[in-house]
């Protein structure tokens, strides 16, 4: 099993909790400590982890899946997660109230600067099966919570509903308007040999 790669960053009582909430889940191993203090001088409980100074955590951009940044939200946090959402996935407990929505338009601003998502892929497209549906309606409790139900043959009731996956990727993908000639179906398309276009939707390339 593939475990999910953590790093913390701050390593006072908040950050040794998270270790040892790590230590009791199969699914995650902690990959790093980031600290602002001399690292020689910072002991953690996880052998195979690595202590390391903040100015070098974009040199582990590659090697951890989740950020969990532990220090506090007066001074550490307004600064260190807009700083961190440049290179990692992160999780903070960022809790100074008056300044919530401020903290959430300066963390969402980075991430949407530094991250592209890629092109839309639904349920019924290529080699996905209409019938995955189900299980993606299943896990989200679509039915529960929007009223949204699938039939035996995959389709979503009401008409017109939609699932959805989209990525987040750290690459610059630019979005191009689509042609027959750069179509990967260009060879067999319906519409082609029928001297028509698929409406000629967008698409994206790295």
């Amino acid at each position: 099993m593939n475990k999910i790669k953590i790093g913390i960053v701050g390593y006072g009582n908040i950050g040794r909790g998270v270790e040892q909430s790590i230590k009791r889940n199969d699914d995650m191993e902690l990959a790093a400590v980031f600290t602002r203090r001399d690292p020689a001088t910072v002991s953690i409980q996880t052998e195979s982890a690595a202590v390391k100074h903040f100015d070098e955590m974009a040199s582990m951009k590659d090697e951890i899946d989740v950020m969990i940044l532990c220090g506090g939200s007066a001074t550490d946090l307004i600064e260190q997660t807009p700083m961190v959402t440049k290179y990692f996935n992160c999780i903070d407990s960022f809790d100074t109230h008056a300044r919530i929505p401020e903290h959430f338009a300066n963390v969402d601003k980075v991430a949407k600067e530094e991250k592209s998502l890629t092109m839309r892929y639904s349920p019924g497209y290529g080699d996905l099966d209409i019938s995955a549906n189900r299980d993606i309606l299943n896990v989200l409790d679509a039915h529960r919570k929007i009223g949204v139900t699938v039939t035996n043959t995959g389709i979503m009731i009401p008409r017109k509903s939609v699932v959805a996956l989209i990525g987040i990727t750290n690459e610059k993908i630019e979005k191009v308007k689509r042609t027959c000639e750069n179509c990967s179906n260009r060879f067999n398309c319906e519409y082609r040999r029928k001297a028509d276009g698929c409406g000629g939707k967008t698409i994206y390339t790295r």
